[in-house]
Formats: structure tokens, sequence, C-alpha cells
């Protein structure tokens, strides 16, 4: 028997609404004064948590993918790439009190996409 696979508009919209923020969110760190901005914010960001973030950008976007064509690969990835985000943001930011409420929007969509994906498991391969 052929199981139809149904997203449900649920986890359509969260796929949707994650994809465009991530791509929004690329091009606002690949533009020069919005990056400038945020090094004036945050003074103590290394170097490399730039490139790290686009990283983490193309790999968020990659692994939403996965999960829109109904791979667990997908679904792994985006979990480990989010829990690395935040933890990323929680060491390098530590001391700026917005961050708490950038990693508080994180895992936020992270647990609503979670409970969106956990009803549809079956599905997934």
């Amino acid at each position: 028997m052929i199981m139809k696979k149904n997203r449900g508009k649920f986890l359509t919209s969260l796929l949707v609404l994650q994809l465009v923020l991530s791509v929004l969110y690329l091009y606002l760190i690949s533009t020069t004064s919005y990056s400038q901005n945020l090094l004036k914010i945050y003074t103590n960001v290394p170097s490399w948590s730039w490139t790290a973030t686009l990283i983490s950008i193309f790999i968020d976007i990659f692994s939403l993918i996965g999960i829109w064509l109904w791979k667990k690969s997908g679904v792994y990835v985006y979990v480990s790439a989010a829990v690395l985000s935040v933890l990323m943001e929680v060491f390098i930011l530590r001391p700026r009190y917005d961050a708490l409420g950038s990693v508080f929007v994180s895992l936020t969509m992270t647990g609503l996409l979670f409970y969106a994906i956990n009803r549809k498991w079956k599905y997934f391969s």
C-alpha cells in the first residue's frame, strides 16, 4: 500500500517561513552596512563568526529543503545546526541581553518545527 504524504498547512507554513527568514538573513548578513553595524554593536565577536554564520545559514537552507523532500537526514542536520547556532549565540554574544531574545526565537522556531515534524514522522525516509 502506498502512503500519500500530506505535509499539512502547519508544517508547510513553518518550512516556508524558515526558508524565507534564512534567505533574508543571508542577504542581510552579506551586505556590508549590516555587517559593519553588527560589528559596532558586538565588539567581542571573533572574526571567524561571520563565516560560521554564513555556513550555518546555508546548512539551514539545505536542511529545510531536505525536510521538504521528506528526508530524515534533513531533520537531523537541521536540529544539529540549530543546537550549534544557539551555542554559538550564547557563548559569543553572552554579555548582550538582546542575544537572549535571539536564542529564544531560535529555540521556539526549532520547537515548533520539531512538533510539526513529529506529527508527520511516518512519512520521512
